[in-house]
């Protein structure tokens, strides 16, 4: 298991290393600005909960759309902030500490969704840079309501989602900025949340919230950098997220326009 772990580490230190010593000095004059811009993206995470008989496992499956604010600084780096609307299905999850046990499969639900990212250029040359990268999105559901039939008397459920994302690791660009850039990222991942819900029949009422785990810790992505103008850079990425018997994965598109 140790030896394991030690896999992505060596192979981190290896893409730097020969990354930097690929770049050549940079003779672009360091500057800074703003860009505004639109991403959507999606991703596929299994994650793991508690149940009555051990841990138990649900698909996370996300989608958003947001706007985006770019703040471009020193030469080639920058940082971003979105804010937006997502939606988010965790079908699967079974609550039974409530006066009557739920199997949850209602689909999904939508909510704010909000995030940074930044990505800092350690080395640049004409032919390849090396950085650190990382991003964290948040989603905070609305809360649902739903009648439960087949019931004498009325009930009722409430249910809220809320996970977070991260990743961090180094990123490895070929080409200068001005071309199409192909980039690959591997990195550290993370996701946390809960979903809790409540139910109420006539005098009778509980809440269970359900703590969520991610079950793929480490996660590689690749993608291209396309200047369309000198204003407008479009942005395309696909990643997966392999563990044991299986594998999740994400794709992001956005597009930035200077000003």
């Amino acid at each position: 298991m140790i030896k394991r772990r030690r896999l992505p580490v060596i192979a981190v230190i290896i893409v730097l290393a020969a990354a930097a010593a690929a770049a050549q000095p940079n003779t672009e004059r360091p500057g800074s600005g703003m860009r505004l811009g639109l991403r959507v993206d999606y991703f596929s995470q299994a994650v793991s909960w508690e149940d009555t008989g051990g841990e138990s496992t649900s698909d996370l499956n996300s989608a958003l759309a947001a706007a985006v604010l770019q703040f471009r600084f020193g030469r080639d780096s920058e940082a971003s902030f979105f804010v937006g609307y997502g939606a988010s299905d965790i079908n699967g999850l079974t609550f039974r500490a409530l006066p009557f046990s739920v199997d949850y499969q209602a689909g999904a639900g939508g909510g704010l969704a909000l995030g940074t990212e930044f990505d800092f250029a350690l080395a640049a040359g004409r032919r390849a840079r090396v950085g650190l990268q990382g991003d964290v999105t948040a989603f905070l559901g609305s809360s649902r309501k739903w009648d439960i039939p087949g019931l004498a008397v009325a009930g009722s459920l409430e249910g809220k989602p809320t996970w977070v994302r991260a990743r961090v690791g180094p990123v490895l660009a070929f080409g200068s900025e001005t071309q199409i850039r192909p980039y690959l990222f591997p990195f550290f991942h993370y996701v946390w949340g809960n979903f809790e819900m409540s139910e109420a029949i006539e005098s009778l009422s509980g809440k269970e919230k359900k703590d969520l785990r991610g079950k793929s810790l480490f996660g590689v992505a690749g993608g291209l950098d396309i200047p369309l103008s000198p204003g407008v850079k479009l942005r395309a990425e696909a990643g997966v997220y392999p563990r044991s018997g299986g594998a999740g994965y994400s794709a992001t598109l956005a597009t930035m326009f200077s000003f």
